[in-house]
């Protein structure tokens, strides 16, 4: 989980470029967020944009925003009270399976078990 969270911070030394977008999917994540939106606040062309922030960060740009939801699901899980399937859409994802898939991918066990996790 560590390695994650180490992907998704900032650097100091990273382009301005990737620093506004980056701000940008922080602040706007629980909305509708596209490659060609995060484009735009780069200055670049979507194709272009794509392949510089896979070639900067490491990861393609949709899975960078699923693992922001992911990890804002994390501390949103940590309520005993909240229901999966708000947490869910709260975090921004668009539908409970999607949600699901996202999270088993990134956390490695299903939402439901991660919260059995660090209750226990």
């Amino acid at each position: 989980m560590e390695a994650e969270r180490c992907l998704i911070a900032s650097r100091s030394d990273e382009p301005p470029w990737l620093t506004r977008v980056r701000q940008w999917v922080e602040s706007n994540g629980h909305r509708r967020v596209t490659l060609s939106q995060a484009a735009e606040r780069a200055n670049m062309s979507p194709s272009y944009f794509s392949t510089m922030f896979k070639k900067t960060t490491g990861t393609a740009f949709l899975e960078y925003v699923a693992r922001i939801r992911v990890e804002k699901a994390k501390t949103l899980l940590r309520d005993p009270f909240a229901r999966v399937s708000e947490v869910a859409f709260v975090a921004g994802f668009g539908s409970i399976p999607r949600f699901n898939s996202a999270f088993r991918k990134l956390a490695g066990m299903s939402p439901t078990e991660y919260r059995a996790s660090i209750r226990g």
